[in-house]
Formats: structure tokens, sequence, C-alpha cells
């Protein structure tokens, strides 16, 4: 599911205007051109809805990190990023809902790769999808 995300926010125009395909798992490469994308899981668990549901549900909170050099590209990008989430639940049958949790800023003590500060929004997002086999 997370790869299948991150190609779809990788590909996302308004996105993808801002970042290109500066969307990382786990961890940004040292010095990363910026503005750019982190995700991680943070928890996978079952929906409980009734017995007998041929495709089982489940609730991903993924933690998304928005990483910029100054605070107005980071606004613009994670406003991009959850336009981008929030069109996911239509990109097909296995996406039901996506729901963002939280949000936090904060100022990094590390420099991008022109020696910039850099600021980070966390973007907490819960997503609900059919399980995959």
């Amino acid at each position: 599911m997370l790869q299948k995300l991150k190609t779809y926010l990788a590909g996302y125009a308004g996105l993808a205007a801002l970042v290109g395909n500066r969307v990382y798992a786990l961890r940004l490469p040292q010095q990363p051109t910026l503005p750019a994308v982190r995700y991680r899981r943070i928890s996978r668990r079952p929906v409980h809805i009734k017995v007998g549901v041929n495709e089982p549900l489940v609730s991903l909170r993924v933690q998304f990190d928005v990483v910029a050099n100054s605070y107005g590209s980071l606004e613009d990008v994670a406003t991009a990023l959850k336009t981008a989430l929030y069109a996911y639940k239509n990109t097909g049958p296995a996406v039901i809902q996506v729901m963002i949790e939280n949000e936090q800023d904060f100022e990094e003590t590390e420099r991008g790769a022109g020696g910039d500060p850099q600021v980070r929004r966390v973007i907490d997002a819960m997503i609900w999808c059919h399980e995959e086999g």
C-alpha cells in the first residue's frame, strides 16, 4: 500500500510541481534538495466491522514530514500534500477514507543542500483501506 501511495504522491500534479519526485520513505538523503516529503508507517490495525467480510479493512497511520527552506514553501507543500491525500480516496476501491489527524511545525537544526535552515511540518494521516493480499 505504501509503495502505491508513494507512486501516487510523486505523480500528483499539484505536489509534483513543488517537490518533483522528492518523496522518500523513512529518511531523506544527506543534504537533500528541498522542499521534499518523507513518510513512514506508524501503525497498522484491523478495523473490526462485522463477521464475514471478504475484504478486511485496515487502518494505517502514516506520518508525513514536509521539509523546506522557508515557511512559505512549507505551507505550499503541506497544502498540496493534504489535497493529494484527500483525493487519494478516489483512486480506487481499495482506499475507503483518508483523514488528517494532526499537524505540528518544527525548526530543524540541520541545513539543506544550499546551507539554508530547514523547517518541518509533521502531518499524521489515517488511511482506511482494504487489506492487500
